[in-house]
């Protein structure tokens, strides 16, 4: 029996992907879409391997975030869709636990313009303490 190069290839990348962490599993999912992508890995102020990511199909715009480990005082975090250079936020997702590796989906319906995703971390206080982008997107 003759198994196919592609074939392989494939089992190879499968096994390589599910042994990564759910950051690099992201990254590596993002840089193979043709729209969005995530932040590049980001790891300082207590932030381990976080990416926020942005993607699209038809008008909607869809972000999320990965995360290997959160500032030591995060209570929660958000995910939102954000536009512009003031932060004009379009959507938000619901409070995230800060042990939560992967966010929920954030969906904006029938949008138009640049956007980016926006993943902020607050403290029992309800204060920010540090956010990232993903880069933009553009849904014409």
């Amino acid at each position: 029996m003759r198994v196919s190069k592609a074939l392989l290839a494939g089992a190879f990348g499968a096994a390589l992907l599910l042994s990564q962490s759910p950051a690099a599993q992201a990254q590596a999912v993002a840089s193979a879409a043709a729209d969005g992508g995530c932040r590049a890995a980001y790891t300082g102020n207590g932030f381990v391997s976080v990416y926020p990511c942005i993607s699209k199909s038809g008008t909607t715009v869809i972000a999320d975030a990965y995360a290997d480990e959160m500032p030591s005082a995060c209570a929660y975090y958000k995910v939102s869709i954000v536009s512009g250079a003031y932060d004009t936020v379009w959507k938000t997702g619901p409070e995230e636990a800060c042990s939560r590796a992967r966010s929920g989906n954030v969906y904006l319906y029938n949008a138009r313009g640049t956007f980016r995703s926006k993943i902020t971390t607050y403290d029992r206080n309800d204060r920010s303490i540090g956010s990232l982008e993903s880069p933009n997107i553009t849904v014409p």
